[in-house]
């Protein structure tokens, strides 16, 4: 696991991390996804489940972790609590679909790299972050794109849309680039290589 991907004050909730990992949650996202290849920095922590939990109970166990630490309170809703603890922002999120493939990696619940390629194709319509474009450049080094949407169809059933995202695969505009990438050991693409790539990728699939 690659924890030089963490910051300070990300590597100073590990603890954090474990507790959760032995009650039912999950490390998603690109964070998972950075510890799991090492090929760039991440900044947030996305705390996934299939199960139903109490916002109340999610602040306590945090309050006992650290005690002295201030919590922000973003979001506390239903199926979600985001906080900023730490200068992290950390989120627990009720996932609705099941999620079977765990790497149990240093005590920590990771979503495992193809799983998290499957939900970037799925969330890759409804959002246009560059963040999920490279993530995706990435594992396609690794993966093939039939192996990312059979993923998204196993998870995400009828609701996934293989065309969709094969469409939005190779579309630029409108993109948000406001998170940077910080590439970490790696040879750093250009974004041109990236859009090349992916939509080479795309038009293969599509024909």
């Amino acid at each position: 696991m690659y924890k030089e991907i963490l910051n300070k004050k990300q590597v100073e909730l590990l603890p954090l991390l474990y507790h959760f990992s032995e009650n039912h949650f999950y490390l998603a996202g690109e964070t998972s996804l950075a510890l799991q290849l090492g090929h760039r920095e991440s900044v947030d922590l996305d705390l996934f489940t299939f199960e139903e939990f109490d916002n109340l109970n999610i602040l306590k166990s945090i309050n006992k972790i650290y005690p002295t630490s201030k919590i922000n309170v973003l979001i506390d809703v239903l199926d979600e609590y985001t906080c900023i603890l730490n200068s992290v922002k950390v989120t627990f999120l009720r996932y609705p679909f099941v999620v079977k493939d765990i790497n149990k990696l240093d005590n920590i619940n990771l979503a495992n790299e193809l799983t998290i390629g499957a939900m970037k194709a799925y969330a890759l319509g409804r959002r246009s972050k560059w963040k999920d474009y490279v993530d995706l450049y990435i594992l396609l080094q690794k993966y093939s794109i039939k192996d990312i949407c059979n993923k998204a169809k196993e998870i995400f059933g009828t609701v996934f849309s293989e065309k969709l995202f094969l469409q939005q695969l190779s579309y630029f505009k409108d993109i948000d680039y406001t998170e940077k990438i910080i590439w970490k050991k790696i040879d750093i693409p250009s974004n041109t290589k990236i859009e090349d790539f992916l939509k080479n990728i795309s038009i293969d699939a599509l024909v």
